[in-house]
C-alpha cells in the first residue's frame, strides 16, 4: 500500500535523506485569500497553502488580536489546523483552535475512486496541544478563520513587538525544521535542554541553536540523519538528567526505521 504524506510550507518537517518511498503531496501552491466577510465577525476564507502571514495582514488591517499570534508562527494555514499551531505566550488567541470557523476536507472513496469535499465546523474538530483530529481521513483544502469585529488599537504595536521578539530569539538566519519539541506540561522544552548544557551540541553539520535551544540548525551542511541524531541525543539526555520525556513537534517524512 502506497504511503502518502501531505505537506504545505514544510516549515516543521524533517525529510529523510535520499529517496522517499511513497507519494509526497505539497499544497504550497494551493494558496490565495478567497473571501473576506465583515460584520459582527471578520471571516477570512483561504486555500490551505496560503501563508499565515497573508491572513495576518487582514487581521492587522482590522486591528484584531489573531494578527499577533499568526505573525509569530511560520508556515501555511492548512498545516496550522493540522498541528493546532500556536505560540507559547499567555495571550488570546494563541492557537488555531480559537480562530477556526470551519475547514473543507478532500476525501477519496477507496472503493470507487471518487472524490468528495466535506465541510467540518471548527467546534466539531478535536483540538489538542499541537494536534487536531476528528477531521480525518482526507486532505484539508480550505480554511475559514474568524474573530469578533472589535478593534484593538494596540494590535499593530503588538505585531511589531512579536516580530522583533521572533527575530531576536529564534535562529531565523539558518536552515532549521522549526520548533523541535513540544512543551511538556509545566515545563519549557528550551529551558530543559539548556539546563542540560546542550546548547551548541553538534553531530555532523547539525547543532542545537545557541540562540534558542528548541531549534536544531543546519549550519555546516547537515544531513537529515545528522539532525535526527541530534534530536535523539537531546531527548535521551533530557530524560536522563531531568526525568522529563520530550516529544517531537517536528513531523518526520520517510522511513526512519532505517536510521
Amino acid at each position: 500500500k502506497l504511503k502518502i504524506w501531505v505537506i504545505s510550507g514544510g516549515s516543521n518537517v524533517l525529510i529523510q535523506d535520499g529517496v522517499v518511498e511513497g507519494l509526497v503531496i505539497s499544497l504550497h501552491e494551493l494558496k490565495g485569500i478567497e473571501k473576506v466577510q465583515t460584520g459582527e465577525k471578520v471571516l477570512i476564507t483561504c486555500l490551505a497553502g496560503t501563508p499565515k502571514s497573508e491572513v495576518a495582514k487582514i487581521f492587522i488591517q482590522n486591528r484584531l488580536p489573531p494578527a499577533v499570534f499568526l505573525t509569530g508562527i511560520p508556515g501555511d494555514m492548512g498545516s496550522g489546523v493540522v498541528m493546532n499551531a500556536g505560540i507559547g505566550e499567555n495571550r488570546v488567541p494563541r492557537e488555531f483552535c480559537e480562530i477556526v470557523e470551519d475547514i473543507e476536507v478532500l476525501r477519496i472513496d477507496e472503493a470507487t475512486g471518487q472524490f468528495s469535499e466535506v465541510k467540518i465546523l471548527g467546534r466539531d474538530i478535536k483540538w489538542e496541544y499541537r494536534h487536531s483530529s476528528d477531521w480525518q481521513p482526507g486532505i484539508i483544502t480550505r480554511v475559514t478563520v474568524g474573530w469578533s469585529h472589535q478593534a484593538d488599537m494596540n494590535v499593530p504595536n503588538d505585531v511589531r513587538a512579536q516580530t522583533k521578539k521572533r527575530i531576536t530569539s529564534q535562529p531565523l538566519d539558518l536552515p532549521n525544521c522549526g520548533s523541535v519539541f513540544r512543551n511538556p506540561v509545566g515545563h519549557k522544552s528550551a529551558q530543559l535542554i539548556e539546563s542540560c548544557d546542550l546548547k551548541g551540541f553538534r553531530i555532523g553539520g547539525a547543532s542545537v541553536s545557541k540562540k534558542h535551544a528548541n531549534f536544531i540548525v543546519n549550519d555546516q551542511g547537515a544531513t537529515a540523519l545528522d539532525i535526527h541524531r541530534v534530536i535523539e541525543h537531546v531527548r535521551a539526555t533530557v530524560l536522563e538528567k531531568t526525568g522529563v520525556e520530550l516529544k517531537t513537534e517536528v513531523v518526520y517524512i520517510g522511513d526512519w526505521r532505517l536510521t
